[in-house]
């Protein structure tokens, strides 16, 4: 295990291999996902290659006009509002061609509980952020887990994340 003081000192190379090596699943369950499309070079392009090579792609956001994010937005106080930042990735996740195995979520039961903890799944390994105060995702303390054992770090944010999933609601591209 690895771990980084904040998100964004996590290596370029770390997120492309990470990306890019995915074989089964990828899980994005940041709070707006945002950074992946404006800090990933050709992110959009990978993933639509990953859905076509039959990867099973989850994006988990926070519900754009949930209660939840509004309290977020006034804590952190940021440049771009949460619900801007989570429009902006729904918006680009329209322009991905599915293939069927795309699924996005809104938080809803767990909503708290996922805006203060980011989970990012790459089949057997994963980046987890913690929320740190006040501060916005990019300083969260960050945590590199690989899948080496049954009950250990990795298989317990997979919990946490299904957790997350399971109470979250389908999207519908409608609603963005």
């Amino acid at each position: 295990m690895d771990a980084y003081a904040r998100r964004a000192e996590v290596p370029d190379a770390l997120w492309n291999r990470l990306i890019s090596s995915a074989r089964t699943e990828i899980v994005l369950a940041g709070y707006t996902n945002y950074f992946f499309w404006t800090q990933q070079p050709g992110f959009e392009e990978t993933l639509a290659s990953k859905l076509a090579d039959g990867v099973r792609v989850r994006i988990l956001l926070g519900d754009p006009d949930g209660d939840v994010t509004r309290h977020r937005e006034n804590i952190q106080n940021g440049p771009m509002s949460l619900s801007s930042r989570i429009h902006m990735t729904l918006a680009a996740v329209q322009r991905l061609d599915t293939f069927g195995n795309l699924e996005v979520r809104f938080s809803e039961r767990n909503a708290e509980a996922h805006a203060l903890c980011s989970v990012f799944q790459f089949d057997r390994e994963a980046l987890v952020c913690e929320s740190i105060g006040n501060e916005m995702g990019h300083n969260w303390l960050t945590l590199h887990l690989k899948k080496l054992e049954d009950g250990g770090p990795f298989q317990r944010y997979m919990e946490h994340l299904e957790f997350l999933w399971d109470g979250a609601r389908v999207w519908e591209p409608s609603e963005a």
